[in-house]
């Protein structure tokens, strides 16, 4: 470091960042991830009048950590920047769930489940971290299906299920598939495809 840079002082941290206490966060990202972070900022996902999440003082936001960090994983999954995804889900994975953040919950455990998939061709570890991700989410299924009703007028589609009866089926763990999708039979889930969970139901209960 020069000499210069010692003395250089560090950009004060506010705006979203500081308001949603991540500063630790902010500070573990390398230069290219804090910048990737902004461009993503910018892009619209996060709300604000500031062009950047570590500026201006916000002093309400209806975003929560795993809110912001569901947003930021839209961006670093569509443009396969796997290192800063992987930070993000494992910095959100310790956040409590509670009932003021279910739903920001499955969107965050839904997008980091799809992000791991995208991965399964070269990452081995993959599969396991998008099935765990899977299993979190329809285990607190129940708990945001009545907020997701209140907010949508109804239930949409919930990849985590379809995804997680996949990677069963794929693993041999038929059995465990056929529960996931009795599940998803018994709340009226879809799965956007022409004979929906029945359909899958029958085919897997042929393969016991």
């Amino acid at each position: 470091m020069t000499i210069r840079g010692l003395f250089r002082k560090e950009k004060p941290i506010n705006g979203i960042i500081k308001y949603l206490n991540l500063e630790d966060f902010w500070m573990s990202c390398t230069e290219k991830e804090q910048a990737d972070l902004i461009r993503y900022y910018q892009s619209g996902l996060s709300t604000g009048p500031i062009g950047s999440p570590i500026e201006g003082t916000i002093t309400s936001s209806s975003n929560t950590v795993l809110k912001y960090f569901s947003s930021m994983l839209t961006w670093t999954t569509k443009e396969k920047n796997y290192s800063l995804s992987e930070k993000i889900i494992n910095y959100g994975k310790h956040i409590p769930i509670t009932t003021k953040n279910l739903l920001d919950a499955h969107f965050f455990y839904q997008e980091a489940a799809e992000c791991y998939y995208k991965q399964r061709e070269f990452n081995p570890d993959a599969v396991q971290h998008s099935m765990e991700c899977c299993q979190i989410d329809v285990s607190i299924f129940p708990q945001y299906v009545p907020l997701m009703k209140k907010e949508y007028g109804s239930v949409p589609r919930i990849l985590t299920f379809q995804r997680l009866i996949i990677i069963y089926e794929n693993v041999g763990k038929i059995e465990d598939a056929i529960e996931i999708c009795e599940i998803a039979i018994q709340y009226g889930l879809s799965d956007n495809t022409k004979g929906g969970y029945a359909s899958r139901l029958e085919k897997l209960k042929k393969k016991i």
